[in-house]
C-alpha cells in the first residue's frame, strides 16, 4: 500500500485505452502533488481492464485512506 501520514480521500481521474491499459493517471484533491498522491497514481497505471470497441475513456476513482 501508498504510506500516508492523515486520512482522507483520493481522487483519482483514469484514462483507459482501448487495449485495456491506463494511459492516463493523476490525483486531484488534498493528496494532489504529494508522495502519497504520487504513489496512489502509478499503482492505478498498473490496472487494466479487457480490450474494447472505441476510443479511450476516463473514470474517476475514489481512494480512501485510513
Amino acid at each position: 500500500g501508498c504510506p500516508t501520514d492523515k486520512p482522507g480521500v483520493a481522487t483519482v481521474a483514469i484514462t483507459f485505452a482501448p487495449s485495456g491499459r491506463v494511459t492516463s493517471s493523476q490525483v486531484s484533491g488534498g493528496f494532489a502533488g504529494t508522495a502519497t498522491g504520487g504513489c496512489i497514481a502509478s499503482a492505478m497505471r498498473g490496472a487494466t481492464v479487457p480490450p474494447f470497441d472505441g476510443g479511450p475513456v476516463s473514470v474517476s476513482w475514489k481512494v480512501t485512506l485510513r
